[in-house]
């Protein structure tokens, strides 16, 4: 009912100079398993998509483990729930970091939305409105693993960076994770970023053996996005509260985390652009 319900709700969507509709670019950065510095890779992320003129809204999606706020030294004192609960407005909740880039804790909320009614989806998506208006590119930060709010919400994505170490316990669990979204939907688009790699070689090793297998056991394709060298900046940029493109914007990782954003940006176009409104009917259709 409220798939329907959303289907035929009429609201104006923003058109670009041709009159094609234009939404946000909704993008989940994901991983296998915890400890592989998904949410580091975020905000650095997010951090040059802006310093490149995009307008970009971090939306913390994994409950209570996310360090987001830690990272930009930034303490939210409000989550979605608030919204939710129609205790506060959007722009209430948002918090603005490093170069404008916006931040939502998500809390439970995000989850929460699956259980919205008529009247609450209402409500909700009006708050929407205000998104649609100030940014042009929304990143979930998902929990690690596999579990069914996790996989509705990746799966409800324009596209995913899926982020895994040279470990070959996060290797595994990354697979799986991929294979979990495959088998699903063969059409997910899918981008691995590899962290922590000792060397450029065995990354693109990595990368080359994952795809393989992915497209010979899934027949599915996963596109490389790059990967980031084992630097001890980035964890004395963690200490700091501070993003490591900014703190050491010299230092490995900065330069190839600006590689990755110039890859993704390259590789992207506007009709990966399916906005807000797709994106909630995706993730209420169980």
């Amino acid at each position: 009912m409220l798939r329907n319900y959303i289907n035929g709700r009429r609201r104006e969507d923003k058109q670009d100079e041709s009159g094609q509709k234009k939404g946000a670019k909704i993008i989940s950065v994901t991983s296998g398993k915890g400890g592989v510095g998904k949410t580091n890779f975020t905000v650095n992320f997010a951090i040059e998509l802006a310093k490149r003129g995009n307008k970009v809204l971090i939306i913390d999606a994994d409950f209570g483990l996310s360090n987001i706020d830690v990272i930009m030294g930034i303490i939210p004192k409000y989550d979605l729930s608030y919204v939710l609960r129609r205790e506060k407005h959007l722009a209430e909740i948002m918090n603005e970091g490093p170069f404008g880039v916006k931040f939502i804790s998500g809390g439970s909320g995000v989850y929460d939305l699956l259980s919205l009614d008529r009247e609450d989806i209402e409500y909700f998506l009006n708050e929407l409105l205000y998104l649609d208006n100030i940014v042009d590119t929304i990143i979930f930060d998902t929990g690690a693993g596999i579990n069914e709010n996790n996989i509705q919400l990746i799966r409800s994505s324009n596209e995913v960076i899926l982020v895994t170490t040279t470990e070959p316990t996060a290797i595994v669990d990354a697979y799986a994770l991929a294979k979990t979204v495959f088998r699903n939907d063969t059409g997910a688009k899918i981008r691995l970023v590899i962290n922590k790699a000792d060397s450029a070689g065995e990354a693109r090793r990595i990368t080359d053996n994952f795809s393989s297998v992915t497209n010979s056991y899934l027949n599915a394709g996963i596109e490389e996005l790059g990967y980031i060298l084992e630097d001890a900046n980035v964890s004395r940029a963690v200490k700091m509260q501070k993003p490591f493109v900014m703190s050491f914007p010299n230092t490995t990782a900065s330069k190839n985390m600006a590689n990755i954003t110039t890859r993704f940006l390259n590789l992207s176009t506007e009709n990966d652009r399916f906005g807000l409104k797709s994106f909630f009917q995706k993730m209420l259709k169980r």
